[in-house]
């Protein structure tokens, strides 16, 4: 049978001219309502430019109630380089007591798992750039920050698109 993956882009294409501000709140709501159809996958917004497109300004805030929808893949529009670091802390967890940035995987099995760590390995080997992680069955656990530097840096940035977009493939969260 086959699979079809639907990605609705009503929360940043949809919003995004429409001149009046919508509030937070308001684009929350329509969140759950997209979420309660039975849409899985949203793209809840931009990390662009408040001057250019002001009503993505809150993306963060949006992106943030998508991460706490059970069963809900949201994802948002990084157009540069520039915005990557603003979306990978938005979207995963900076750590407390030093400068780096932090994200667990999960994934449907421990095959996937180590699957992931492995392609996550060649990299981190080819980049000369190694994360720190913990693996327990089909969760793992990243953190990564450049040591010599003191802190985030592209290499980490790089690095966790990488890993974003790996685990995407094997089907991880």
């Amino acid at each position: 049978m086959l699979a079809i993956d639907i990605v609705d882009v009503t929360l940043r294409d949809g919003i995004q001219p429409i001149g009046p501000w919508i509030p937070t709140e308001r684009k929350i709501a329509l969140l759950h309502c997209l979420a309660a159809t039975g849409l899985t996958r949203l793209e809840v917004g931009a990390f662009v430019s408040a001057g250019a497109m002001p009503q993505m300004r809150d993306t963060a805030e949006v992106l943030a109630a998508a991460n706490a929808i059970p069963g809900l893949r949201a994802q948002v529009l990084v157009p540069t380089s520039r915005r990557a670091a603003e979306a990978l802390a938005a979207d995963d967890d900076l750590v407390a007591d030093r400068d780096a940035i932090a994200r667990k995987f999960e994934f449907k099995d421990f095959n996937a798992a180590f699957a992931f760590m492995t392609r996550s390995a060649l990299l981190a080997d080819k980049m000369d750039h190694h994360p720190e992680w913990f693996n327990v069955y089909n969760k793992v656990e990243v953190t990564l920050a450049t040591h010599d530097a003191g802190g985030v840096t592209q290499n980490d940035i790089d690095m966790a698109a990488a890993m974003n977009g790996y685990a995407e493939s094997l089907g991880g969260a």
